[in-house]
């Protein structure tokens, strides 16, 4: 790698050159929020200059909360009459569970003129080839799925008259000046939160109690929402608990989605970790040059048309089963094996020659009577294990790239088509996961009823930014980090990774460009298939349409849902930010 170069050409600690790649991150990360903020201030004072050049009904009206249930238009004109002339107040009140259920009842109102169409047509159909309607099994489901809904219509208009009967409390005032100064007036005579340091006009229904202390409602006045921008189906009274409660639903489902990405993360991890590669300079370990700590060819004679019942096959074998990726780590660093191999070597201690060993002698070399391993060379460390394993990835792999195949690296074989498999599942997960929480970002938006359309949209983009950041980079980082004060934290800090060296980028942060890039490609080619599916659809089943309203919806065109490619445009631009300085490939991504 980079790094592994610079630190040698130099004489550079490779710690060294990885704190300072991750500095970079850490100042690139900081200016992009710089300027996402000189971005923000110059969008807000773009946005006032509309405001002051465009005039609209909002320009001149204030929104008011905190008013008793049963207060009235003439009570609120005439409390904010004190400030200025009223043109208009509207009282919104908690219509939202009856608008709900009249939009519900609109659309089985639908559904019944469609089904009624339906069965105009299959009674035309059956009249034509001289068939008896009531012996058709279309027709029989058909007018069961009409009376089901006809059935649903009037319980719901039931429902909704039991509804209207019940009182309906005032939600919010929306109040109309004349005057935008007075309306500019009133949002500052109302801006302290403590009434203390409010005017006294600004008190609404003042009146004594028994004791003679005066008590009144605290009003709350903010800047009215376009009348469009209103979503009067969720105007109700909302208390904190049930506030609570949606919101604390929508974190546990919204957890609940990620928990199958992070145990299969988890899983294809240790996996990876137990049978994956280590990463070696091979040049170096299978090089005659002095100084290496470990020479292959002086201590494990290995060739690529070595049948597997040599010796030294077999002896290989024997050493390397006994370690995983994961404790061979701490014997590699800068991708140079840091134990001193070279006493060991002809390899005599190992075997006691090649030439004086059988089959059966090499298979249990280094295991006890009872089949036990004795610890090989060095029992004290893994050092002897870990360097078998070491040249026999580097032979094998030297091999794969030449395109010969060769039975001695069966093994080898096996461990790379399942770490392909383990990285195709994971990745492929991952980005079924964020489709799914960018899908749901939209359902966990509307599920908190927010009042304004605008709410609604920005609450979905920061779901879909926070999931899809949290899919594609926080988990991967914290399953595969090893911090030693949190090592008894379930799943989480558990990787083998203690440090930002070169194992790290290699690994790890591959994964996370895949990753990115899915992420900041998937939604073209989707929209692509999406579009490409319709026209196939259309094709084959376009002839069967018996209605025009299967017609037209069999052409309707998918929405663009702005508010989720928002947020996952910005999660694909910070992660892709956060990683610019070790791995800067994914800035075209991005771009």
């Amino acid at each position: 790698t980079t790094a592994a170069l610079v630190a040698s050409t130099y004489g550079v600690d490779i710690r060294t050159v990885m704190a300072f790649f991750s500095t970079l991150d850490v100042l690139t990360v900081l200016l992009f929020m710089a300027v996402i903020a000189m971005m923000a201030r110059r969008m807000r004072a773009y946005v006032i200059r509309v405001d002051e050049a465009l005039l609209t009904l909002a320009d001149f009206s204030v929104q008011v909360s905190g008013l008793p249930i049963d207060a009235t238009e003439d009570e609120v004109r005439e409390h904010f009459e004190q400030v200025g002339p009223v043109a208009d107040v509207v009282i919104a009140r908690s219509y939202g569970s009856v608008l709900r259920l009249r939009m519900k009842r609109s659309k089985l109102f639908q559904n019944a003129e469609q089904l009624k169409f339906e069965l105009s047509a299959i009674r035309h159909k059956c009249k034509k080839v001289g068939k008896n309607v009531e012996d058709d099994y279309y027709y029989k489901r058909t007018w069961d799925e009409f009376c089901d809904t006809r059935q649903r219509i009037l319980d719901l208009k039931t429902e909704i008259d039991q509804r209207m009967l019940k009182p309906f409390k005032v939600v919010y005032a929306y109040v109309t000046f004349d005057q935008e100064s007075d309306k500019l007036t009133c949002k500052d005579d109302y801006a302290a939160y403590f009434s203390i340091f409010r005017a006294d006009r600004t008190k609404f229904r003042v009146s004594k109690d028994e004791r003679g202390k005066e008590i009144f409602h605290y009003l709350r006045v903010t800047q009215s929402s376009e009348a469009s921008d209103i979503m009067w189906e969720n105007m109700n009274t909302v208390g904190w608990k049930q506030w609570t409660t949606r919101r604390v639903f929508t974190a546990l489902a919204i957890f609940v989605l990620l928990i199958g990405n992070i145990l299969l993360v988890v899983f294809a991890t240790s996996a990876i970790n137990s049978d994956g590669s280590l990463l070696a300079d091979c040049d170096v370990v299978y090089s005659s040059s002095d100084g290496a700590n470990l020479n292959c060819p002086a201590i494990w004679n290995l060739d690529k048309n070595m049948d597997v019942s040599d010796v030294v096959a077999i002896s290989n074998k024997n050493y390397r089963d006994r370690v995983g990726v994961a404790d061979c780590v701490g014997f590699l660093e800068s991708t140079l094996f840091t134990v001193n191999m070279s006493t060991y070597a002809p390899y005599t201690n190992a075997l006691g020659a090649y030439s004086g060993l059988t089959a059966a002698q090499a298979a249990v070399q280094g295991f006890d009577s009872e089949g036990e391993w004795e610890g090989g060379l060095d029992a004290s460390t893994l050092a002897d294990e870990c360097a078998a394993k070491v040249c026999y990835q580097c032979m094998c792999g030297a091999n794969l790239l030449s395109g010969s195949i060769t039975p001695i690296c069966r093994d080898y074989y096996k461990e790379q088509l399942l770490i392909f498999g383990l990285e195709f599942g994971r990745l492929s997960v991952q980005s079924l996961t964020s489709i799914i929480l960018l899908w749901s970002a939209a359902k966990f938006a509307l599920f908190e009823r927010h009042k304004t359309v605008s709410s609604t949209e920005q609450t979905t983009s920061r779901f879909a930014f926070f999931t899809l950041t949290t899919n594609t980079l926080v988990l991967p980082l914290l399953v595969n980090v090893n911090i030693l004060g949190l090592t008894g934290f379930p799943i989480l800090f558990q990787g083998s990774y203690d440090d930002t060296t070169i194992d790290w980028y290699q690994s790890v942060l591959k994964t996370l460009m895949i990753a990115v890039f899915i992420n900041a490609c998937w939604f073209g080619p989707s929209r692509l298939i999406v579009a490409w599916l319709s026209q196939l659809n259309r094709a084959c089943f376009g002839g069967r349409c018996s209605t025009q309203y299967q017609l037209n919806k069999m052409y309707a065109r998918e929405a663009f849902t702005l508010a989720e490619r928002y947020g996952q445009c910005m999660a694909v631009v910070f992660i892709s930010v956060s990683l610019s300085s070790a791995a800067p490939i994914v800035i075209p991504a991005t771009s």
